[in-house]
């Protein structure tokens, strides 16, 4: 682990440069999103997967669950001001950038660039773990409550603006910039027929594509080529 701190007025921002990791958020002294030992035994944080999400490309293509970025070491780069930070990390001639800010709120810009020579696929989405200390049951996305959808798992298609309503927090303004569904998500454990969900936290994942996207031509990104998403979040 390798954390890197740095605030803005009452927000505060934890980085990790090993997977350049996002570990902690918060606001005010709430966390908003954090890192967490899920219930099947693994740690847990928001984390970009480029340039595959989930399991796609990974049994026709060759590729590693949820991309290689998470597992990278990332290099800091010096930002553009006092309130933002940059960390960089390359794969085979695909880069990446993430640029974090807390100048208004706060925001994740994410810069994908093609510095090969051939054409790459790519799908980008940010796995985020956000905090739910008195459990996901009545979350609500952009005034519906979605507590079923976090056991059912399914790609919502998204707003560019949208609200969360967390039970017990502030409720969230979530702005996303080039991403198109969400995916709905925490871990579970079986016992016989019992299934039993992690409380503490839910993964509501932005995605640019479907899962799958990447095992398109559609999803070819030429030499010199780049896409840039983000993703904004402030309290109401």
């Amino acid at each position: 682990m390798k954390l890197i701190e740095f605030k803005n007025k009452n927000w505060i921002l934890k980085i990790d440069l090993e997977g350049g990791r996002i570990y902690e958020l918060s606001k005010d002294e709430e966390k908003i999103l954090g890192t967490y030992e899920r219930i099947d035994g693994k740690m847990g944080n928001t984390h970009v997967c480029i340039p595959n999400f989930a399991r796609e490309g990974v049994d026709s293509l060759g590729m590693v669950a949820h991309g290689p970025f998470r597992n990278q070491r990332w290099k800091l780069e010096t930002g553009d001001k006092k309130v933002e930070k940059r960390i960089k990390a390359e794969v085979e001639g695909l880069e990446v950038e993430q640029v974090f800010s807390l100048e208004e709120g706060f925001s994740q810009k994410i810069i994908i660039k093609n510095n090969s020579s051939v054409a790459k696929r790519v799908n980008v989405a940010v796995h985020n773990y956000w905090d739910t200390p008195l459990s996901w049951h009545g979350l609500k996305l952009n005034g519906k409550d979605i507590t079923e959808a976090v056991k059912e798992n399914p790609e919502i298609k998204i707003k560019k603006e949208n609200i969360l309503e967390i039970p017990g927090k502030k409720t969230i303004k979530w702005q996303l910039l080039g991403f198109n569904f969400v995916k709905v998500w925490t871990a579970l454990k079986e016992e016989g027929k019992i299934k039993i969900y992690d409380p503490g936290y839910v993964c509501l994942e932005p995605l640019r594509q479907k899962e799958g996207f990447v095992e398109s031509e559609a999803s070819l990104l030429p030499p010199e080529g780049e896409i840039v998403v983000e993703q904004r979040i402030d309290c109401v």
